[in-house]
């Protein structure tokens, strides 16, 4: 699975380069910093960036990188800076019991609707679509 560079416009990026792309923007916010499109290549930012693909590799072998990625979104992530925090395990599990509660919720919107009448095809109706359709 491929995912889009925020950082190499037009081109796509293996879940753990993205990943460590998001932490990557979560450390410059924190830094009140910007990241410039290849960042990995600047030195205040290569070391980082080797670093966090490392450990973001080391979480993809483990987890879904979208699992992972909804725990780095998530509002409680946001003091996380680094993927090497043993406190996003805590999220990315906690993801994950989250995920099947979802999928088997009922949709309130298919049990509240009432089914649509069909209309039965007689003069009437005949008549209505003709004037209609002038």
């Amino acid at each position: 699975m491929k995912y889009p560079s925020r950082y190499s416009p037009g081109k796509d990026v293996t879940p753990a380069q993205y990943i460590t792309e998001l932490i990557c923007e979560k450390k410059a916010a924190q830094d009140d910093d910007e990241l410039p499109l290849r960042y990995w290549k600047i030195k205040k930012w290569q070391r980082y960036f080797q670093n966090q693909v490392t450990a973001a590799h080391k979480l993809v072998k483990q987890y879904p990188p979208d699992q992972i990625i909804r725990a780095l979104q998530r509002i409680d992530a946001k003091t996380i800076y680094s993927l090497r925090n043993p406190y996003l395990i805590k999220l990315i599990k906690k993801e994950k019991r989250e995920i099947p509660a979802e999928l088997h919720k009922p949709e309130l919107a298919s049990i509240t609707e009432k089914p649509k009448r069909q209309e039965k095809e007689n003069r009437i109706s005949r008549l209505r679509k003709l004037q209609d359709g002038l």
